[in-house]
């Protein structure tokens, strides 16, 4: 996955939530800035996408079974 790839599947999942930018990154890495960031040009990691991906995956699943 490029890191293009990866922020359009994280402004999908914001829009599909309604989550603010600024709480899905405290939430999913522990910085508010995480997304702004990304959507400035900053690389991340493979872990760091794996980790991400997880933490939607998780709160996707949580939202279906309430």
């Amino acid at each position: 996955m490029t890191d293009r790839e990866f922020l359009k599947k994280i402004e999908a999942f914001l829009k599909e939530t309604g989550m603010a930018a600024s709480t899905f990154g405290t939430d999913a890495r522990g910085d508010p800035n995480f997304v702004f960031n990304l959507r400035k040009g900053s690389e991340v990691t493979l872990r760091v996408v794996n980790e991400v991906v997880a933490f939607m995956e998780k709160e996707l699943r949580e939202r279906i079974n309430g």
